[in-house]
């Protein structure tokens, strides 16, 4: 995938979101995939680099709580009065506030037992802890990999509790952003072609995977990755918005739930994380058009989802890429805006309805215009 965008891309593994976050600002990666609301909290520390989420991966967070039923645990509700093993550095705990609020649980009936991640699913399963926190396609999967027959498992996903959150994004240190914006479009093509090619075949996936695994287990890995698409990746919000972005009103609420065990101290921070300027089309949203506009002086932007910016972005490139990559085969209704003074985009007049995705390309070129949005008709 990336070789077709002249782009030569080597791999590193690192120990976390916060390593991850770390190598890219240090500018020894370039791009990383992290859990965004470790970098939400990352920008709220002094003098943070301004590292950018470019495209959201995890539609929904991971994060869960895995449990044994056997321990009298089928709902989040039976978790009051048992014992929780929390894995160190683990982020779905700092969201657990928040999920106990909203559903009526006292965190203070709940025992939590900090314990090593390595450590986690061996603990829960010899009955050491009644449930433990951590990623629902790791924890749950390694569970029955471990025996743990599936219908004594209980997966309480923190999704399905009202848990707002999202979850991995690709990141870009922003000094190579500014040099090479292409490389960084070229980059999330890749990754958003990637994406689709193992939605449409997990089992090769899975085998490219296990290839590059010691002792790798294919069965393992193919339910881990269909747990990963049916609960993270594809969801109803993508199916019916397309991938890579955001809804602002959501993203706000995920940055309150957050809130609730995190007292930030910057408020420039709950708009960093976002920045479309590098990113290609819809791989953004208008939350995070509005960031970045809020920062530049700007106005004037619809409330409808944002397709190409800036004024120096190609339309041509910009709506060809919506249409073949973001956008399913229905029709579409495209609004255009303009620039007629200063450094506002001001209303445009023009609309259609396209009979179709494809058809978009045609219809992205008014001249002197730029595409402001896309959505169903």
């Amino acid at each position: 995938m990336f070789g077709s965008e002249g782009l030569a891309v080597t791999t590193n593994i690192a120990s976390g979101s916060q390593d991850a976050i770390a190598r890219v600002a240090a500018g020894t990666s370039d791009f990383a995939l992290v859990d965004i609301n470790a970098l939400i909290r990352f920008h709220d520390r002094p003098n943070a680099a301004p590292i950018k989420a470019v495209f959201v991966l995890f539609n929904q967070s991971p994060y869960a709580i895995v449990a044994r039923k056997n321990r009298g645990i089928h709902a989040l509700s039976d978790i009051e009065g048992k014992n929780l093993g929390v894995g160190e550095g683990d982020l779905s705990i700092r969201l657990w506030p928040a999920l106990a609020r909203q559903n009526g649980i006292k965190i203070a009936s709940v025992k939590q037992n900090s314990i090593s991640a390595a450590v986690r699913e061996p603990m829960l399963s010899a009955g050491q802890v009644d449930a433990v926190t951590g990623f629902s396609y790791l924890s749950g999967v390694n569970l029955r990999d471990r025996g743990v027959p599936a219908e004594d498992l209980a997966v309480l996903r923190f999704a399905d509790y009202g848990c707002e959150a999202y979850g991995f994004s690709v990141i870009v240190n922003p000094a190579f952003a500014a040099a090479k914006p292409e490389a960084v479009k070229g980059f999330l093509r890749s990754v958003i072609a990637g994406t689709h090619l193992a939605i449409k075949d997990p089992g090769r996936a899975a085998d490219e995977v296990v290839s590059r695994m010691d002792d790798g287990s294919r069965d393992l890995e193919l339910e881990r990755l269909d747990t990963v698409i049916r609960d993270n990746i594809l969801t109803s919000e993508v199916k019916r918005d397309g991938i890579g972005g955001i809804d602002p009103a959501r993203l706000e609420r995920s940055i309150d739930q957050i809130a609730e065990d995190f007292k930030f101290q910057r408020s420039t921070a709950r708009c960093d994380p976002l920045s479309p300027p590098a990113c290609p089309c819809s791989a953004f949203t208008r939350a995070s058009f509005i960031c970045w506009a809020k920062r530049h002086g700007w106005a004037g932007f619809s409330p409808a989802p944002i397709c190409c910016w800036p004024a120096r972005s190609s339309p041509s490139r910009c709506c060809s890429a919506a249409s073949s990559m973001f956008f399913p085969a229905t029709r579409l209704r495209v609004r255009w805006l303009r620039r007629p003074r200063g450094r506002c985009w001001g209303p445009g007049r023009r609309s259609a309805c396209l009979p179709s995705a494809a058809a978009l390309r045609s219809h992205c070129m008014p001249t002197g215009w730029r595409t402001d949005s896309v959505r169903p008709c």
